[in-house]
């Protein structure tokens, strides 16, 4: 039986299994944290934007396109989609899915998309909070779906 892979993942951490359906058995593969997540931004920089002077006595302040948490997490998010690639690398024909909120999953889909033409499937359910057993459990269920 070819193995599942699966992403459990929330803003502050993200952790892959591997689950063998044969025996629902999940063990963990590579997890990764963001410190980032649990801080304030100030935290990440207390700087404002820099201002321009437009000619005479106009001044105009820099624009913020991404907030410093914003850049953060998809600093992150680049960071799983790296660990899930070389996961996949190392399981050829696994099937990959992301259990993850609904903030998460929009974070993670455009990175997860640049995999290839492979596909994953999404359980949209934050399960990083879970106790040990419960979490097995539903990586159990998860990968019966």
């Amino acid at each position: 039986m070819s193995p599942h892979l699966v992403l459990v993942a929330d803003q502050a951490s993200a952790r892959l299994y591997r689950v063998v359906r044969a025996n629902g058995g999940a063990a963990l593969l590579m997890s990764v944290d963001n410190p980032a997540a649990r801080g304030h931004e100030r935290d990440l920089g207390a700087d404002r934007p820099g201002r321009v002077t437009a000619g005479g006595t106009r001044r105009h302040a820099y624009g913020e396109t991404q907030s410093l948490r914003d850049h953060a997490l998809d600093s992150f998010a680049t960071s799983i989609a790296l660990m899930v690639s070389t996961a996949m690398l190392d399981e050829p024909g696994a099937q990959l899915t992301v259990a993850a909120g609904p903030e998460m999953l929009g974070l993670l889909r455009p990175h997860l998309g640049r995999l290839g033409e492979r596909t994953f499937g999404e359980w949209p359910h934050n399960l990083c909070r879970l106790a040990e057993t419960e979490l097995q459990h539903q990586l159990r269920t998860i990968t019966t779906n």
